[in-house]
């Protein structure tokens, strides 16, 4: 009786109760605020003054900090018990995330209560709870993301799309590397998962739409730290940034294939180029 009274309890309530329970234990025996940690409260403090353009002078991708300045004026707290707490509800999200796609894969009772001991005892988590860290809100959102996916395969509807574009976006807005899954998952729904062309080629037009949207928008936002004393303004100046925006990244690769090349042997430095496009990948999907 108590065992069946058990199997009707969601697994996912208690393991949230235990989440912050951990969150707070961690941030308690180790109170020291990390070395990103600082940078991220001086950016948010620095938000909350209204110096914006010094924000991205301090850090070219600062949303993470945005959203701490955010919540801390919203809510009164500092800077610094704001961001802690953020961080304990992003942590939240991920936990819930993971278990619901454990579930829609088609999990059951047991399988859950396994799933909610080996996230709640990972280290990769745990090691890391106290510490004011961006990349809990980017694996959260891509969890989260990775979850309107799967769900969008086991009943398509036409909101689950823009729900998974909308987490990944948010997830790349705390780390770049979330752009990887956000070009790759509509890629595999068009080429792979739609039969239908006609419903293949309409996904394809709008998605291709919504990609170049989110390009312009990363594109201002990268070249804010670098364009915040000019005054740009207009479509000359969305395509002035997204032409610096290329042309940073063009530079970099370019650097990137050159440090390769000196690296290679002569019969292998042609493959320099494949080299540094698969170790890209590697490194920001893995």
């Amino acid at each position: 009786m108590m065992f069946s009274k058990l199997n009707k309890i969601d697994i996912r309530i208690p393991a949230i109760g235990i989440s912050l329970l951990l969150s707070v234990w961690c941030i308690y025996i180790d109170p020291v605020i990390n070395n990103d940690g600082f940078l991220y409260i001086l950016i948010a403090d620095t938000v909350q003054e209204g110096n914006y353009s010094n924000a991205f002078n301090i850090y070219r991708w600062p949303f993470y900090s945005f959203m701490i300045a955010g919540l801390s004026s919203f809510a009164g707290f500092s800077a610094e018990l704001t961001a802690y707490i953020f961080n304990a509800l992003l942590i939240i999200v991920l936990i819930l995330s993971y278990l619901s796609i454990v579930k829609l894969l088609g999990g059951d009772h047991r399988v859950l209560i396994v799933a909610v001991i080996v996230i709640l005892l990972f280290p990769g988590i745990n090691r890391y709870r106290s510490f004011i860290n961006r990349d809990f809100g980017y694996l959260a959102f891509y969890m989260l993301g990775l979850f309107y996916f799967f769900r969008h395969l086991v009943k398509p509807a036409w909101y689950f799309p823009v729900l998974w574009t909308a987490a990944l976006v948010v997830a790349a807005l705390f780390r770049i590397e979330a752009v990887v899954l956000l070009i790759s998952l509509p890629f595999i729904y068009w080429f792979v998962l739609v039969d239908s062309k006609a419903r293949r080629a309409m996904v394809s037009a709008l998605y291709g739409l919504v990609l170049v949207g989110i390009f312009l928008i990363f594109a201002w936002w990268f070249a804010g730290g670098y364009l915040n004393n000019a005054n740009y303004s207009g479509v000359e100046g969305a395509f002035d940034i997204a032409k610096r925006f290329i042309e940073g990244i063009t530079a970099s690769y370019s650097d990137r294939l050159d440090q390769m090349r000196v690296l290679l042997t002569q019969y292998s430095r042609n493959y320099a180029p494949v080299i540094v496009i698969a170790a890209c990948i590697n490194y920001y999907t893995f």
